[in-house]
């Protein structure tokens, strides 16, 4: 099970991040786009803090607006 983001200290969000889009193949699980450096956001649930995965930044704004207008 993946560490939750909120365990994480900032200094390995980076390195955690690497790690989910080198598992992706630097694709984004939403859009199969290919995931840009440092353009990236971990996506993870704000209730447990569990990390699933790193999205594209437009998926990752476009599903936080998606959730706010629910």
């Amino acid at each position: 099970m993946a560490t939750p983001l909120r365990l994480l200290p900032s200094s390995s969000v980076a390195a955690t991040r690497k790690q989910f889009s080198m598992k992706q193949k630097y694709t984004c699980p939403i859009c199969r786009g290919t995931l840009a450096h440092g353009i990236t956001a971990l996506d993870h649930c704000h209730n447990t803090g569990h990390v699933r995965a790193t999205l594209c930044g437009s998926c990752n704004v476009g599903e936080g607006k998606v959730k706010a207008a629910m």
